[in-house]
């Protein structure tokens, strides 16, 4: 081989190996859960003034998955009189408060109040690295527990057709003393999960627990289940052993830099809306399901990434901004220090999550979902088939089950982006053709969402022609 060929096989050499090392690249997605106390409402402020401090906490910690829980309520449609703030509200939330923040480009998941609750949570994500797939309400019990699918954007996906699904629950469960109420929520919403679910596949479940100690019932269930594959794990204690069960964290020392309530002393300022004592109570938790602990679908915890932000562990019975007790606090920059003191009396929470590129598309079948529980169909996963792979024209037939409903179809690329929407009732129509020749050759989802019943699910496509 001459001295050119050489040098050229070798330039080419490196260049495929370094296109391989780049697709197999990991990313990390940073998870965040934030009681808001009520954002939105005229208590803690203007609504132009809280989200001027919920832009400097969002551009600091720069999230992929923020869960806001206990937010005054979204109306969903016009005539809802349940809902305190307009129905355009998330959008401003994106375009004032999110989408300015940095290099992330935030959407939110379809927010719900079967509960006609006084406060709501509603999740945000990055739309650059997730697709949402659908919100589903799993329990109502004073306010909504919500279950959110999500897949990734793998740069891969196109050719593996193998997709890294990831399900979020969000919730925020009944304070106060009595523990009565908290834990029937979160039994529930436990058990919800097991009717549908085999196993726990990639699944978070955050928000604000409200809870005292680990003896509670609700958690304990969650995390010592006899059932290791439904046993969610709470990164301080069963990932990065910092802690032991049982552990009762009120008031005590031991947890002081993982304390979330409250990020002020006094009932006074700066408002006296929330609580009031100090960082003395650990109510918000990120729990991970074993998938997740162990990497077993491309998704694993980052051991020790789990913080409480503004905590630096000295804010036991003292306000976040405190400097005269032990001095400044310097665990993040000063304005947002002073913006998590202004915007709430909770501490945000944050975990990181590794993603690993699947180049292979051999990953483990996810659980097969039952369609069950509130506001739900009762069929299975049989009651929309497709042509698969399909040409230029793709045929759905549909169940009798699904008879009589509207349906809207959705058919997007791995990228999200929309190349069909369509509406149809089915009547007595058990068929039917969709001209998709204006499609390129690919990977698509097709999103069916049954209006009547607030359900939607996916399925996947390949277009050959």
């Amino acid at each position: 081989m001459n001295k050119y060929f050489r040098i050229v096989f070798f330039l080419a050499t490196m260049t495929i190996f370094t296109s391989v090392k780049l697709i197999a690249q990991n990313d990390t997605l940073k998870v965040m859960a934030y009681n808001v106390l009520n954002y939105g409402d005229a208590c803690q402020g203007s609504n132009k003034v809280m989200r001027n401090y919920l832009k400097n906490i969002i551009s600091y910690t720069q999230p992929d998955i923020l869960g806001l829980v206990k937010m005054s309520t979204i109306k969903r449609f016009p005539s809802d009189f349940n809902g305190n703030l307009p129905i355009d509200f998330c959008d401003s939330i994106v375009q004032y408060v999110l989408n300015p923040s940095g290099n992330i480009s935030y959407n939110y998941c379809q927010y719900t109040n079967e509960a006609r609750g006084g406060d709501m949570n509603v999740l945000f994500y990055n739309k650059n690295k997730l697709v949402n797939i659908y919100t589903r309400v799993l329990t109502v019990n004073v306010t909504d527990f919500d279950l959110y699918k999500f897949y990734y954007k793998d740069s891969n996906l196109a050719n593996s057709h193998d997709t890294t699904f990831l399900y979020v629950v969000l919730f925020h469960t009944q304070s106060g003393s009595d523990a009565t109420v908290r834990n029937t929520q979160q039994i529930a919403t436990f058990n919800a999960l097991k009717t549908r679910f085999a196993f726990l596949p990639n699944m978070i479940m955050m928000g604000d627990f409200n809870l005292r100690s680990s003896s509670e019932s609700g958690y304990n269930q969650m995390v010592t289940s006899t059932d290791t594959t439904f046993r969610f794990c709470d990164p301080p204690f069963a990932i990065d052993k910092v802690f032991t069960y049982p552990a009762s964290w009120q008031g005590s020392a031991t947890y002081a830099a993982y304390q979330t309530t409250s990020t002020r002393m006094d009932l006074i300022h700066p408002n006296s809306c929330g609580t009031d004592g100090g960082a003395k109570d650990w109510y918000d938790h990120i729990l991970f399901s074993p998938w997740m602990v162990n990497g077993v679908n491309y998704m694993s915890y980052v051991p020790h990434s789990y913080k409480t932000i503004g905590n630096d562990g000295k804010r036991m019975s003292i306000s976040i901004n405190d400097s005269t007790t032990y001095g400044k606090n310097l665990s993040a920059p000063a304005d947002v220090i002073n913006s998590i003191f202004q915007l709430s009396n909770k501490y945000p929470i944050v975990s990181s999550i590794i993603v690993k590129s699947n180049t292979t598309g051999n990953s483990p079948n996810d659980p097969q979902e039952s369609i069950t529980g509130i506001a739900e169909l009762s069929f299975d996963a049989n009651a929309i088939s497709i042509t698969n792979p399909s040409g230029n024209i793709l045929s759905v037939r549909i169940n009798e089950k699904l008879l009589d409903k509207k349906m809207e179809i959705s058919i997007r690329d791995i990228s999200g982006k929309e190349f069909l929407k369509l509406e149809m009732h089915t009547e007595s129509l058990l068929s039917k053709t969709i001209d998709i020749s204006n499609m390129p050759k690919g990977f698509y989802f097709i999103i069916f969402k049954i209006q009547e019943e607030n359900l939607s699910f996916t399925k996947k496509l390949i277009k050959a022609e």
